[in-house]
């Protein structure tokens, strides 16, 4: 049988870790290894990993860095410190429903060329009730895939739409780590974009249209989603964007072209960013493309308006946005 391991990171976590421990251990499939490594804790979570590690001595492993990595850089010794067959990654604050473990495997047997799977999930506050009902967290980040095993559906929407990926939800073949080793992270594109990144582009990612995790929302989350306030408008509002980037629906509006056109700018300059960070073909090759879009895009909106446009495009020089890189 394949072993199974979790890779869990900490920082300041004591408040909810019991019971995130707790529903990892408690799957109807069973872990093999939880690897924690924590980020220089000053609360009690330490104390909590040993209490736990006394408890579960042959399943529990906890390392403490010496300086503070940050989430990116912890995560990617975490995942290389694991001796699993297949890796989870895990977050300090959530909580897993039973059977994610189980899912998650049975859909590897399913898709056996698939190197990472990611899932769904629902809200909860603070004291674990649940948040933002009907929205899931795929839809909090504009992603309503109609086919979520099509790998170029996913690279498609991940370029032109956003990152839908939220590592707390992920589990990759060790196997396949090599491939996303180095991390290549940068501002505003952390590890769970870029895992998305590689695997989509690699067309071995597939996603489980299920809510396997509560993702938690309070105020000491180093990362994660915003706060919501009205979850059926922001719902349809989402849709909506998604369908006018993804070319699902036509500009309807002035508005429209001018989103659907920055959109494609954003994601233009963080790819031209990260190739020139990292010097990473696959990068320069993305920016690329999205530079074409946003162009036809552009053009789009001044056919659209000619006049509003022209006075757009004037305040955008004064400004200095959204101006293409030679």
């Amino acid at each position: 049988m394949a072993k199974i391991s979790v890779a869990l990171c900490t920082y300041n976590g004591a408040r909810f870790l019991n019971e995130q421990l707790r529903s990892i251990l408690e799957q109807t499939h069973p872990v093999d290894e939880i690897v924690v490594s924590d980020d220089g804790s000053t609360d009690s979570t330490m104390n909590l990993l040993h209490e736990w590690q006394t408890r579960y001595p042959q399943h529990i492993f906890v390392h403490q860095n010496p300086v503070n990595l940050k989430s990116n850089a912890n995560f990617e010794q975490t995942l290389q410190r694991c001796t699993g067959d297949f890796l989870f990654l895990a977050d300090q604050d959530d909580a897993w429903h039973p059977e994610k473990v189980q899912r998650f495997m049975e859909t590897f047997a399913q898709y056996p060329e698939t190197e990472a799977l990611f899932s769904d999930g629902s809200f909860m506050d603070d004291q674990g009730n649940s948040l933002h009902e009907p929205l899931s967290l795929w839809e909090s980040v504009r992603f309503f895939p109609e086919n979520p095993h099509n790998p170029d559906a996913l690279l498609h929407s991940l370029l032109f739409n956003a990152n839908f990926l939220t590592g707390a939800t992920l589990c990759l073949r060790k196997e396949s780590l090599k491939h996303a080793l180095p991390f290549r992270t940068g501002k505003g594109f952390l590890h769970d974009e870029w895992l998305a990144f590689i695997f989509a582009h690699r067309q071995t990612l597939r996603a489980i249209p299920e809510r396997l995790i509560q993702y938690r929302l309070h105020g000491q989350q180093q990362v994660g989603v915003s706060k919501i306030n009205d979850a059926v408008q922001v719902r349809q509002e989402k849709y909506d964007y998604q369908q006018l980037v993804l070319g699902q629906r036509e500009p309807r509006t002035l508005n429209d072209y001018k989103t659907k056109a920055k959109t494609y700018f954003n994601q233009y300059e963080k790819y031209l960013f990260l190739y020139r960070a990292h010097a990473l073909d696959a990068f320069k090759s993305v920016s690329d493309t999205l530079k074409n879009q946003y162009l036809q895009a552009d053009q789009a909106m001044k056919r659209n308006n000619f006049l509003a446009y022209t006075v757009l495009k004037l305040v955008d020089r004064f400004k200095g946005k959204r101006q293409l890189h030679h």
